[in-house]
């Protein structure tokens, strides 16, 4: 089990783009703030992912990164 109960995001920035020639995929680069629990600073986060379609869209690869400062 994850040590917290709750967990807030707020999504900053999203940019998607075509990923591959010749299959319906996109590559989406997501960034934002997490806020976990009680706690009053949010954890900034990036996110890139791809989506492949076959017989609807699936995630064929996923990088999540906390960005501590």
């Amino acid at each position: 089990a994850l040590p917290f109960q709750r967990v807030a995001h707020k999504v900053t920035t999203m940019d998607v783009q075509p990923s591959l020639p010749n299959v319906n995929a996109l590559i989406i680069a997501v960034t934002g703030q997490l806020l976990v629990d009680e706690e009053t600073k949010p954890q900034q986060y990036s996110q890139m992912f791809q989506l492949v379609e076959d017989n609807g869209y699936f995630v064929y690869n996923d990088i999540f990164r906390l960005n501590y400062a």
